[in-house]
């Protein structure tokens, strides 16, 4: 089962997503959809989310369809997202991935382990 809390961090212009329970390709399409509804209601384009807590059911070959979906369901292509994700091993693999991917691609994805951090990327961000 997947959830999901959204909340606005009025202060610094940041949708904070976190996310709990398995992720998988299906739950990463719910969860575009609900930062699409977010970024309309809140007027941001920055978010934070937090996938700390879920149990990653995404094989690496998903990572490579993650940005297409989201610009298939009309994200915002001016979009920062940081990618918060815990220390296990598959995370780690995952997530470095998504890095290398973003970053080849030019895209607006970063992941961190440290929220403090993320943060302080977003609000760099233009």
């Amino acid at each position: 089962m997947f959830k999901m809390t959204i909340e606005f961090m009025s202060d610094k212009g940041i949708i904070k997503i976190t996310t709990l329970g398995v992720f998988d390709i299906a739950a990463d399409k719910e969860l575009v959809s609900a930062g699409i509804s977010a970024s309309r209601q809140y007027g941001s384009v920055k978010f934070l989310v937090d996938h700390r807590k879920v149990e990653l059911q995404l094989r690496i070959f998903d990572v490579d369809d993650v940005p297409i979906i989201a610009e298939k369901a009309g994200l915002p292509p001016n979009v920062s997202i940081a990618l918060l994700h815990n220390e296990t091993p598959r995370a780690k693999e995952v997530f470095s991935y998504v890095d290398n991917v973003s970053y080849l691609q030019g895209g607006p994805r970063r992941s961190f382990t440290d929220e403090q951090e993320a943060i302080s990327w977003l609000l760099g961000r233009s």
